[in-house]
């Protein structure tokens, strides 16, 4: 879930630590029904009704939704862009801030017609 150069950082030993405080209050059957529900859910059927501008971002190391899973609902919803961060796993907002910010960033731009400033994060 977090690219290799995250968890070696104070920030993600922090972080799996503080995971593991929280998951090991929650009885695994919580975690099975998750996945269940996740493999049960589908919309991709609902994503062309989609009538709002959406940014679709996928880690380069994403193993839960990799990039080509992400390319396909960006293609199957209407008008959606689509990036991938390089290097970073599925919380790229986490194991890669500034390249996650300035994906996001630039895509409001796009969307707004504002002019490409670079953003101080």
């Amino acid at each position: 879930m977090l690219s290799e150069r995250y968890r070696a950082s104070p920030a993600g030993d922090a972080f799996l630590e503080t995971w593991k405080r929280i998951n090991g209050k929650i009885p695994g059957s919580s975690f099975a029904n998750v996945a269940r529900g996740l493999r049960q859910f589908k919309s991709a059927d609902r994503l062309n009704k989609v009538k709002v501008p959406c940014h679709v971002i996928s880690g380069e190391f994403d193993r839960l939704f990799p990039p080509a899973v992400c390319q396909e609902i960006a293609n199957l919803t209407s008008g959606a862009t689509f990036a991938v961060i390089g290097g970073a796993g599925h919380l790229s907002s986490l194991d890669s801030p500034r390249e996650f910010n300035d994906s996001v960033l630039r895509f409001v731009q796009g969307f707004c017609g504002l002019a490409d400033h670079s953003a101080q994060f």
